[in-house]
């Protein structure tokens, strides 16, 4: 409907006469050609390739024919900007190089002919770039929804294979040599839970996962055999920093669970200043801080994002690891 709407606009646009020293007086012939291009515009989603052909080959044509009356280059801005949307740079060139040899040909002295090149020119370009423009914020925008939806997925599939590959690797342990055909379907979870987590790299995103369901989560960190605690209270938050805290603690956690080594705890820290929101999550583990990988970078991009930060230290100079976070109250604090 918006595209007919814009048509009929068009049409009615190009019909309004105007006072002008230059050109040809409109006649049956300019009717046709330019009704021709204003309403092919209602077809431009569809087919913009016919549409670009036929709005910026009618004004070139009109133009080297002599015409100049009214807003003649309404249907040709159209079909150059959704040419551009659509990335059809080659066609936008084509259609404007059409629309200046048409003004080449005006039966006009050459400084006339120049100026209104230029004009037309510039007119039609900006066209041209505002459709770059608007598809560039589409793609990026589509860049980072993909890229939102990877960590998400990276967060929620990471965290429970890792509790898989502890609790598997546990139970092999308590199994001992004894009925190898049980061992046998273990190692089988426990090789196929690795594998899956290096390849965790897309998810949906899952509303109401905040830090008013961390007691869940600790719940399940616990029952996969680390013993962690949280101490302090973040208070009220904005719903993106109450999701990305929850994230990033998660994230620590699993971190731990796949790192730290056996009889490691955690512990989980809390505390909101006027300005922040600060998280220390700790363990005494033997792992060490190779533990580089699209999680702890998914952690200090969703700080990032929020303008605050992400560190992942040392928990003493002995052992453990110590991931701290930094998350303003508010956009733009620092």
């Amino acid at each position: 409907m918006g595209d007919l709407l814009l048509a009929a606009g068009l049409a009615l646009a190009g019909l309004l006469p105007l006072d002008q020293p230059f050109g040809r007086d409109p006649d049956t012939l300019f009717y046709a050609l330019y009704l021709a291009g204003a309403a092919a515009v209602a077809l431009r989603r569809r087919i913009p390739a016919a549409v670009l052909v036929l709005t910026c080959g009618s004004l070139g044509l009109l133009l080297g024919l002599g015409y100049l009356p009214g807003l003649i280059m309404g249907p040709a801005l159209a079909g150059l900007y959704t040419a551009a949307v659509r990335g059809m740079r080659l066609w936008a060139a084509a259609g404007l190089a059409a629309v200046l040899v048409g003004a080449a040909f005006l039966p006009e002295d050459l400084v006339v002919r120049a100026v209104f090149a230029l004009t037309w020119a510039g007119m039609l370009g900006c066209a041209v770039l505002a459709g770059e423009f608007v598809r560039a914020r589409a793609r990026a925008a589509g860049h980072d929804e993909r890229l939102r939806i990877a960590r998400e997925l990276h967060d929620v599939l990471g965290h429970g294979m890792a509790a898989i590959t502890v609790q598997s690797a546990t139970a092999l342990h308590l199994l001992g040599d004894a009925h190898p055909e049980v061992r046998q379907a273990l190692q089988a979870i426990r090789d196929t839970s690795k594998q899956a987590m290096g390849r965790v790299r897309d998810s949906v995103f899952q509303e109401g996962e905040s830090l008013a369901g961390i007691d869940d989560l600790l719940g399940a960190v616990r029952q996969a055999g680390l013993p962690v605690e949280v101490t302090g209270s973040p208070g009220e938050l904005r719903p993106e920093v109450d999701h990305a805290a929850y994230r990033i603690i998660q994230e620590a956690l699993t971190n731990t669970l796949r790192h730290a080594g056996p009889g490691a705890s955690a512990g989980v820290r809390l505390e909101r200043t006027a300005r922040a929101l600060l998280i220390d999550v700790t363990d005494d583990g033997t792992g060490g801080l190779g533990r580089a990988g699209s999680g702890i970078e998914g952690m200090k991009a969703r700080a990032r994002a929020l303008g605050g930060h992400v560190r992942v230290s040392s928990a003493t100079k002995q052992t453990g690891v110590r991931v701290s976070a930094r998350l303003p109250l508010r956009l733009g604090r620092r």
